[in-house]
């Protein structure tokens, strides 16, 4: 399972923002990403009135599940479209 999660670095330690739920003494894999570096790869892929307007606006975890269920769509095929309609 993969799972995105955000953490910040403290003390030489990576803390969680929210509850994970592996098991005590379980080994995972980390990739890590700074804020700073995933920004400016997301504002390669929008326009600077687009991904200003984008930073201001406020969805819940259970908006986001509610929309993409009614989605009937191919998310890949959308996100092919989004990409070539920047480049």
């Amino acid at each position: 399972m993969q799972r995105v999660i955000e953490a910040v670095y403290e003390n030489g330690v990576l803390r969680p923002l929210e509850p994970v739920t592996f098991a005590e003494n379980e080994h995972v894999q980390v990739s890590v990403e700074s804020e700073a570096s995933y920004e400016a790869r997301m504002k390669a892929l929008f326009g600077e009135d687009e991904w200003e307007a984008a930073k201001h606006e406020t969805l819940t975890h259970q908006e986001v599940r509610e929309s993409l269920a009614n989605d009937t769509s191919s998310w890949s095929r959308a996100m092919i479209e989004a990409r070539n309609e920047k480049f």
